[in-house]
């Protein structure tokens, strides 16, 4: 047998009925009965004693309703609403508020519109309830409009505060600006729903002003919505403001209201005023663990974040988006991928989604620790990418060191979507163009970046001075430089360094001047670059006298790179004995850069006990850097020391030292081509490869001899010369030469610097095959034209 669930109230209104009989009239009681329903038995057992009586008594039939709707079934209080003979829009009302009451917003909507009686209040107040909920902004302009229209209805205070919040929470603010303003009688909700309209949708500043001119009494509800306000905009003095008022007015603490002041002095870094309030708090919900979380993530305590992430576990309190956001931003600034994965799980095992919040977080975590395939699945399940996911996914390739790939993301969003691009994601797009050598790209970005009006930014514009500085594209570069409406020490500092590493010394010593007269300060890099200019012009004199002014006129002690340059700048000038002075002088250790300079001015005067000096020096600092040693090799070759060679390739191979395999790459039709030493894998190999050996008789004829000592390897002469053939350069140049139209400059980017061989080759490749080839090299630039390179055959 069923047990009944009915309350007491019930059984007695039973017992009272079935005494009196017919004589009991048990309407008004079952109405006070249904009033009083809690459960939804006690609703259904009433119903089912009077369900003929709620069809023809039309205000029992929407007690009925009433009282299904708050025990959460609508399909019985829609039953119920169908079943009354005669309704009235106290029906009508009813069964509105039954659908609003459980979320069923659209269906209140389109019931509204069935609705075949004039709307009281309550009926206006419950519908813009639904529009604003669902964010159904025109449908709320139509109720709106047909309120104004009827005639006899008063807007009292409660309807005008139903649209205000409809128009605030559509994101309507002028609607509901000009509302607010017309109101004569605002009352406290009046001011809250317009506070809070601000505040959410971002306009701190006006929320913070409009409380200022409240002329009634704040509520919880007030000082909440503020206090988000400050919150963001980081007002830590109105905050501790707003705080006195509450504790001096004696205002109730709800814990909404104690959330929100947490999360202000936590958002504003007071972490002892947030921990204080999180202590005293008699309950904790996940908006308070999540704001004593974000505070420590964004404050850089990270472990403290994970700490609290996991003591909010053992409490019981289920994490949210932002829980997982924050304690992720963690996991990745501490390097911890375990526990972000371990986060990652925790997310899909509680149910919730990825959402754009948690997936970025994710996201980030992934791309910083190298897991690019794992940030690139998670990014495509992520609906509605914003510019923050983008800029997360392209920021992340890029220092990864993934540049294909974040110029691939960058031509899948310009294509497939209408999100704008960031000043990160164009700085990220710039730095892989000028790598790689991307020019398409590289045009592509800057007619963006001028189109989104971002041409201005001079971190933007440096960026691209940059670029066009490394392509040798120096006329670009400057015109750039000249549109920069204001230009800091790093602007003058690019350009200068672009015309030096082009050789364009004279260019590089004009512009220092034209910085020093518009009264730009100049840095300790300012400084390398304008005496790494006067080392390759041979200007020894200015280069000393700059040296001398770094520490006479601007007060700033030279550092080791500021002394290599002057190294440099005495080698060159073949005063190798005075560079060695220097260096033992100097008060700084010298470093492998140093010892470098001298070392390679010595292969060049045929110095064999400074070469070996050096190259000792080197070594020590870095005992398994191939470039000492082949330096050191070639010295001895050059001599004819053959003893000495196999000395050096003997050491090699005892300390496992090998030579890098370089890499060079050339842009042709918009495809990036690249190339490794010996590499026979380009579907074109055949045809490069009869190129260079059309090429080898003539600059042979032409003068070329193959450098021969350049290759370690104990192998024949006739080995040698194929392998010099084969060095990446030789072959990204053969590759251009034979796919582009005879007169194109070929543009070839290499990751080592460019060996003796190869830069006597293009020399006289360059000359007859009437070419102008500009390799960038780890080094510098060279740019061959006529058999001459801009380098003057020293680097």
């Amino acid at each position: 047998m069923k047990r009944s669930l009915a309350p007491a109230k019930v059984r007695r209104f039973q017992l009272k009925e079935e005494k009196a009989g017919s004589r009991f009239d048990s309407s008004g009681h079952y109405r006070d009965a249904l009033r009083q329903c809690q459960d939804l038995e006690s609703v259904r057992q009433i119903h089912d004693r009077i369900s003929g009586a709620a069809s023809a008594n039309v205000f029992l039939g929407n007690e009925i309703v009433r009282a299904y709707g708050k025990c959460g079934s609508v399909a019985s209080a829609r039953a119920a609403f169908d079943a009354i003979a005669r309704k009235n829009d106290y029906s009508w009302g009813s069964m509105l508020t039954a659908y609003a009451q459980n979320g069923h917003y659209r269906a209140a909507l389109d019931l509204y519109k069935r609705m075949d009686l004039q709307p009281n209040p309550v009926v206006y107040t419950t519908v813009l309830g639904a529009c604003a909920s669902i964010k159904a902004l025109e449908e709320g302009k139509a109720i709106h409009s047909r309120i104004s229209g009827t005639k006899g209805l008063k807007l009292d205070v409660i309807l005008e505060n139903s649209l205000l919040t409809m128009y605030a929470k559509c994101g309507s603010l002028e609607d509901a600006k000009r509302l607010f303003e017309r109101m004569s009688g605002r009352s406290v909700s009046s001011w809250n729903a317009m506070i809070a309209a601000y505040a959410q949708s971002g306009h701190f500043e006006e929320a913070i002003r409009l409380y200022e001119d409240m002329d009634v009494e704040p509520s919880v509800r007030t000082f909440t919505s503020v206090l988000s306000a400050c919150s963001n905009l980081g007002l830590l003095d109105q905050g501790r403001k707003i705080h006195a008022l509450i504790s001096s007015r004696g205002t109730e603490l709800d814990l909404s209201l104690q959330n929100a002041l947490l999360t202000m002095y936590a958002r504003c870094k007071c972490l002892d005023d947030a921990a204080k309030i999180f202590q005293r708090l008699p309950r904790r919900d996940v908006v308070s663990w999540s704001a004593m979380i974000a505070a420590f993530a964004e404050t850089d305590l990270f472990d403290e974040a994970i700490e609290f992430y996991s003591k909010m576990q053992l409490e019981g309190v289920r994490p949210n988006y932002y829980t997982f956001a924050s304690v992720l931003l963690a996991c990745a600034s501490v390097g911890d991928l375990r526990a972000g994965r371990a986060v990652h799980d925790q997310i899909l095992g509680n149910g919730y989604k990825i959402t754009l919040v948690n997936g970025t977080a994710l996201v980030d975590l992934y791309t910083s620790y190298g897991s690019l395939d794992e940030a690139r699945s998670l990014f495509d399940q992520i609906e509605n990418r914003d510019e923050g996911l983008w800029t997360v996914l392209i920021g992340g390739y890029s220092k990864q060191g993934h540049r294909t790939g974040v110029l691939e993301l960058y031509r899948e969003m310009k294509n497939t979507t209408k999100v704008p691009a960031t000043k990160i994601i164009y700085s990220c797009v710039i730095s892989a163009c000028a790598s790689l050598g991307a020019f398409a790209d590289a045009r592509q970005a800057h007619s963006d970046i001028e189109a989104d009006g971002m041409i201005s930014d001079f971190v933007l514009a440096t960026s691209l001075v940059n670029m066009y500085s490394r392509w040798g594209n120096l006329e670009s570069a400057r015109q750039v430089f000249d549109k920069m409406s204001s230009r800091d020490t790093l602007a003058w500092t690019t350009l200068i360094a672009g015309y030096a590493k082009h050789g364009e010394h004279g260019l590089a010593l004009g512009l220092y001047k034209e910085m020093e007269l518009e009264g730009a300060e100049p840095s300790e890099l300012t400084f390398m670059v304008v005496l790494y200019a006067c080392s390759h012009a041979g200007l020894q004199e200015q280069g000393k006298q700059l040296f001398i002014s770094i520490q006479s006129d601007y007060a700033m002690h030279p550092n080791i790179a500021h002394y290599s340059c002057i190294i440099d700048l005495l080698s060159r000038a073949g005063r190798l004995s005075d560079a060695e002075e220097l260096i033992n002088a100097m008060p700084v250790e010298p470093n492998d850069v140093t010892w470098s300079s001298l070392l390679g001015a010595s292969r060049i005067h045929k110095d064999v006990k400074r070469a070996t000096h050096a190259a000792g020096q080197i070594t020590k600092l870095d005992p398994v850097d191939p470039a000492s040693y082949v330096l050191l090799s070639n010295v001895h070759a050059v001599t004819g020391n053959l003893a000495g060679m196999a000395s050096v390739r003997n050491t090699m191979v005892a300390r496992g030292v090998k030579k890098r395999r370089g890499s060079s790459w050339i842009e042709v039709a918009d495809q990036i081509h690249e190339f490794n030493v010996g590499d026979n894998s380009h579907p074109r190999f055949q045809e490069i490869f009869a190129e260079l050996q059309r090429l080898s008789p003539k600059i042979k004829e032409a003068g070329y001899v193959p450098e021969s000592e350049e290759v370690l390897h104990d192998v024949g002469e006739k080995e040698k010369e194929l392998l010099l053939r084969l060095h990446s350069e030789k072959l990204a140049i053969a590759f251009g030469l034979i796919a582009t139209a005879p007169g194109t400059t070929l543009r070839i980017f290499n990751t080592l610097r460019i060996c003796h061989d190869c830069h006597s080759a293009v020399k006289f490749i360059s000359a007859i095959a009437r070419r102008e080839i500009i390799v960038r090299d780890s080094s510098r630039f060279h740019k061959f034209r006529d058999g001459q390179c801009s380098c003057g055959d020293y680097w």
